[in-house]
Parts: structure tokens; C-alpha cells; sequence
């Protein structure tokens, strides 16, 4: 018996109406999740911290070499940090895994309306970056948006960008074959010109400063521009005058190397004389600033001694007088000998002169002996003068004994100025015995037997 064959399942609406309302959800959540990557496809996933995101949202394409390579998940913003910083998560195709520590990364514009893309470019010295691991801030760039770019150029540089033109257009006319041969001479120097951008790239160039100063000594010359010009001009008949002397001024600039590379070493030889003369610059910088008070005070020294130096003139010759017999003298055979006998004469001379001059210099005992020994004669009568004096008798000592009385005062060793101490005249009156000098530290001085200065005559 023949079986009936039963309904399709293409025959039944409500399982084709099923079956296209599956397609389509599943359509729009793949489309839907696009941005954030297909479902249950293998990714390699970095992160990557840059200075700024620059309005970069996620599910922007993450490119290698311009060929899209993945997306952006998510964009994080890194507080306290020291410098404003974003991370980037980004989510990357399996064919670009692993990539290395070294490997730069930029923000770029991908249209005029604002649409951002992360450019990454691979590096080849740095160690791999597994799966989740970081990219490090200073691998990326800073990010120079289109209207940052444009508003740089506000009034005032638009209106200096036309003149340089105006006046670079001025300044072409004419000179078309020089042009000409200018840029058929460029590539030769533009080959060098990284090596020189690379320089002025180094912070200790100061390109900035050198700008700057630039500009300031731009704005100090404007006012005098017009004179500029004609030193400029006459400075053309200069350079027209070096042109016909070309030979000399191209033979001077081919020696001008060996000079330099001589002068350079000459330089390196003198550098520890330099060295020196710097320290002993540094050293007398104390008796250079202490020089305008010497100066002062050599010059009133000067203006005091010229009018006694100008009196000594005739002492000088009195001088040169002496000096002359001193010359005869001393030329003289007989003057070792001499010499020799009176040095022998002197030298016990010598020990009596250390006691005898501070007996005077510094005790003045003959000055008090001077004034002293008339007042003892000062009286008497028609026959001759009298000598007083005032005898102080001791019963003790008037006989013989054979002990010292008790109040005996001897000092057969009086100190007269050669100790320190002028004993005679100063000493007190100890009661009791006292034998020897007087007890404690007597002055080195006595009284002053001076005249008294002239006071002028009476009227």
C-alpha cells in the first residue's frame, strides 16, 4: 500500500515566519556588536595609554600601515596622574599578536567631521607584549587636531603670513633661473636636513629661546627698517666686490679647516692654562673687590707723603752722602777685622745694655734722680746749702745680732724695668720682715718727669 506523503515544512507559514524572524535578530545583533567585535572570535587584546584621547570613541578602527587591524573598546580616563592620561583598551586580530614594547602609537584624523582611528606602527628592538598587557605612555605621540592647526593661524599671523608672502613674491620676480638653480641644488642639502632637524630638535639647541629672541630682535628693528634697507643695499656693493676676489675668498675658506683643526688643538694645549688662570681669577676675586679702598686709601697716603717726601729732599742728599762713605768703607781690607773686634767688644756689652736701657726707657730713674737730688740741697743759708733728710733709726738693727731684725726691708736685686716690673719707687711698705722684691706685680712705669707742653707766651 502506498504511503500519502505528509506536509513540507516550507509549506508552513508560521515556521518560515519563525525561521526570517531568527535571521533578521540575529542580523541586527551581529551588526549591533559589530563595534565591539564579532562573537566567539579569537582576539588579542592590548592596552594602550596615550596623553590625550582626542574625542576617539569606541569602535573606532585601530589600523596598521592604513589595513584595519581592530577596534577600541573602551576608553578610560587615568586620575592622578601626573600628566593628563587616557587608557585604551583596544581589541586586536589574532594575526598582529605579539607586538613589541616599542611599538608607537597615534591618534589620527580619518575625515574633516572629527572621525578618529588609532594608528599603531610596529617596533622591532622592544621585548613582545602578551595577550592584556600595556603599552607604556611614552610610546605615544601628542595628537594635533585640524582646528588646532587652523587656529593658529589667528589675525595677526595670517596678516604677517601675507606680507612674507607679499614681499618673498617681490623679492622672486625676476629671478625665476635662480630659482631654478636653487632647487636643482636642493635635494643634495635637503639629504642632510634630518640630521639638522634632529639637532634642532635636542632640548640644548633652545630653538624656542632662539625664536623668541628672534622675534624680539625682529620687532626692535621694524622702526628702523627703512634704513635696513639701504645698509643692505650698500652691503650689495660689498658682496659684489668679494665676488671678484672669489679665487682669494675660495682658496681662504679651503685653508680656513687646517686652521680651525690647529686652532682647536692649540685650544685643547691651553685648556689647563685656562684652567688655572680661571682659579686664580676666582681666588683673587676677595683682593679685586677690596682694590677701590686700597686705591683710596694709597692715594690720601700719597697726598699726605708728598709734601714730607718733598722736606726729605735734602735729607736724601745727606743720605747719599753717607751712603757713599759707606761704600768706601766697605771696600776697605781692614774692614772684616774691624768688624770682627768690635762685634767681640760688644758682646759683653750686650747683657749690661738689656739691664741698663729699660732702667731708662721704661723706669725713667735718671729723670727722677735729675729732679729729685736738687730739691735735696734746695735750702740752706749764706754759708752753703743744707742736706735734708729724715733718718729712720731701728734699735734692732743698729746693733749686731745674729738674726735678721723683724722688720727688715733688703732688695739687693731690685727688678729696674729688664724684668717686667720698675720695684724701685713703686713698692709699698709691708709691715714685718720682707727680704727680696716687693710682694705682687709692680708697674713698668714711673712718673713722667716731662716738660709740660707750651702753652703759648703771656700778653
Amino acid at each position: 500500500m502506498k504511503r500519502r506523503p505528509g506536509p513540507s515544512v516550507l509549506a508552513n507559514p508560521v515556521m518560515i515566519g519563525a525561521v526570517t524572524v531568527l535571521v533578521v535578530v540575529v542580523a541586527v545583533f551581529l551588526s549591533y556588536n559589530a563595534n565591539s567585535g564579532l562573537p566567539f572570535v579569537p582576539s588579542y587584546e592590548l592596552t594602550a595609554s596615550v596623553p590625550d584621547a582626542a574625542e576617539l570613541v569606541p569602535g573606532n578602527d585601530v589600523r596598521i600601515g592604513g589595513s584595519r587591524v581592530g577596534i577600541v573598546k573602551s576608553i578610560t580616563a587615568v586620575p592622578g596622574a601626573r600628566t593628563p592620561t587616557a587608557r585604551l583598551k583596544l581589541s586586536l586580530s589574532k594575526d598582529v599578536q605579539f607586538l613589541r614594547s616599542d611599538t608607537r602609537v597615534l591618534i589620527r584624523q580619518r575625515s574633516n567631521l572629527g572621525l578618529k582611528y588609532v594608528e599603531l606602527t610596529p617596533g622591532s628592538r622592544g621585548t613582545r607584549i602578551p595577550n592584556g598587557g600595556t603599552l607604556a605612555l611614552a610610546q605615544a605621540a601628542g595628537t594635533v587636531d585640524l582646528d588646532d592647526a587652523l587656529s593658529a593661524f589667528d589675525h595677526p599671523t595670517r596678516t604677517a603670513v601675507q606680507s612674507v608672502a607679499r614681499e618673498l613674491g617681490g623679492g622672486l620676480a625676476g629671478r625665476g633661473a635662480d630659482l631654478g638653480n636653487a632647487l636643482g641644488d636642493l635635494p643634495p642639502v635637503l639629504s642632510s636636513l634630518r640630521i639638522v632637524a634632529h639637532t634642532l630638535r635636542l632640548p640644548a639647541t633652545r630653538l624656542i629661546a632662539f625664536l623668541r629672541g628672534a622675534d624680539s630682535a625682529a620687532r626692535a628693528v621694524a622702526p628702523v627698517a627703512g634704513r635696513l634697507g639701504d645698509l643692505l643695499a650698500a652691503g650689495a656693493t660689498t658682496f659684489a666686490a668679494l665676488n671678484t676676489e672669489s679665487a682669494a675668498l675660495s682658496r681662504t675658506l679651503s685653508d680656513a679647516p687646517g686652521t680651525e683643526r690647529i686652532t682647536a688643538d692649540g685650544l685643547r694645549r691651553t685648556r689647563p692654562l685656562l684652567n688655572e688662570a680661571a682659579g686664580f681669577l676666582t681666588d683673587a676675586a676677595p683682593g679685586v673687590n677690596a682694590l677701590p679702598g686700597a686705591a683710596r686709601t694709597v692715594e690720601r697716603a700719597l697726598a699726605v707723603s708728598g709734601p714730607v717726601l718733598q722736606r726729605a729732599r735734602p735729607t736724601a742728599d745727606d743720605l747719599r752722602r753717607t751712603v757713599a762713605s759707606l761704600r768706601r768703607l766697605a771696600v776697605r781690607r781692614s774692614l772684616p777685622a774691624s768688624l770682627r773686634r768690635l762685634t767681640n767688644a760688644m758682646l759683653p756689652l750686650e747683657s749690661a745694655l738689656r739691664t741698663i736701657t729699660p732702667f731708662q726707657t721704661r723706669c725713667n730713674y735718671l729723670g727722677l734722680w735729675g729732679k729729685n737730688v736738687p730739691g735735696v740741697i734746695s735750702e740752706g743759708d749764706s754759708m752753703s746749702t743744707w742736706f735734708r733728710f729724715i733718718p729712720i733709726v731701728g734699735q734692732d738693727e743698729m746693733l749686731q745680732s745674729p738674726t735678721p731684725s723683724k722688720t727688715l726691708h733688703a732688695d739687693d736685686a731690685a727688678d729696674t724695668g729688664y724684668g717686667g716690673e720698675c720695684e724701685v719707687g713703686n713698692e709699698t711698705f709691708v709691715p714685718g720682715q720682707q727680704l727680696g722684691g716687693a710682694p705682687g706685680v709692680q708697674p713698668l712705669a714711673t712718673r713722667n718727669t716731662a716738660p709740660p707742653p707750651a702753652t703759648g707766651s703771656q700778653p
